[in-house]
């Protein structure tokens, strides 16, 4: 039998009298991971292209293509990387002979030849900007799955199964996650980044206590 936290005893007193099974409990987990993909992947083959994405697609691409980051230096390279992994598979052209590739080289310039290079980039690419659309954020639902993955994770630590499904089908069905899990950009990886700290920072505390006092262990 499972032993129940401290978290699940103080906060949750009477859940301990819900029992599931780990079959239906995986079988849960597995429907609202399936149907919160499959509204992303609607989503996808629905809407169009932000601004993000125009902008932080080329710029992940010629990261791949060439290792200089001189493009959209503002923001992290991680995200823009896994989007011109799906960008890749397209086989884009790159427009080198654009002014803006240039100008990017110029030391402090705020603007770094971004829009130039947009412009450029999918002006050659007309032909298959369809396939760039969809392959360059296919990868970004990683980015949200693994976030539901440690919801439920760290929800079931602390608090138990039921707890850590109803947590994650919160997660799943939160406007703001659907919306920004099929733009190339920072949010939901911020978000899966700062729950990664607080899951690191809540077992060095709870070794350091055990450290301190081995009773607790």
């Amino acid at each position: 039998m499972r032993e129940r936290s401290p978290f699940e005893e103080h906060i949750f007193p009477h859940l301990g009298a819900i029992r599931i099974s780990r079959w239906v409990e995986a079988a849960l987990l597995t429907i609202i991971l399936v149907a919160f993909l499959s509204v992303l992947l609607l989503l996808l083959s629905e809407k169009g292209l932000f601004i993000d994405d125009s902008m932080h697609m080329p710029a992940g691409y010629s990261y791949l293509l060439t290792h200089d980051y001189r493009l959209n230096q503002e923001h992290p390279a991680l995200i823009k990387l896994l989007s011109g992994l799906g960008v890749w598979e397209t086989r884009a052209h790159f427009p080198f002979d654009s002014r803006g590739w240039r100008q990017a080289a110029t030391p402090r310039d705020p603007e770094d030849g971004m829009v130039k290079i947009e412009e450029a980039f999918f002006e050659i690419n007309a032909d298959r900007f369809e396939q760039i659309a969809l392959y360059g954020r296919l990868p970004m639902l990683l980015v949200p799955f693994l976030l539901l993955l440690l919801v439920w994770w760290f929800t079931r630590q602390l608090f138990g199964p039921l707890p850590a499904l109803i947590a994650t089908l919160l997660a799943a069905t939160e406007p703001n996650i659907i919306g920004n899990s099929i733009v190339v950009q920072d949010d939901v990886a911020a978000a899966l980044a700062l729950l990664f700290f607080v899951v690191a920072l809540k077992n060095f505390l709870t070794k350091r206590a055990v450290e301190l006092d081995p009773s607790r262990s």
